[in-house]
């Protein structure tokens, strides 16, 4: 993956272990990504205060 490949937002977000979603092209150079976003942008995690107000839906009610 090429910085040029990466919104500047994100790319400043990235450290090891990001989960990422991206497309896969092939060229005489190699495999490189593209069209990369952050896995975690689409499925945020509650914030506290959304937890004690019961803002969040829970796939685990038991």
């Amino acid at each position: 993956m090429h910085i040029s490949n990466v919104q500047p937002g994100l790319w400043r977000q990235l450290t090891n272990g990001h989960r990422i979603k991206f497309s896969l092209a092939f060229s005489f150079r190699g495999p490189s990504a593209f069209d990369v976003e952050s896995a975690a942008a689409i499925m945020p995690m509650p914030r506290q205060l959304d937890l004690l107000l019961g803002k969040v839906q829970s796939a685990i009610k038991e």
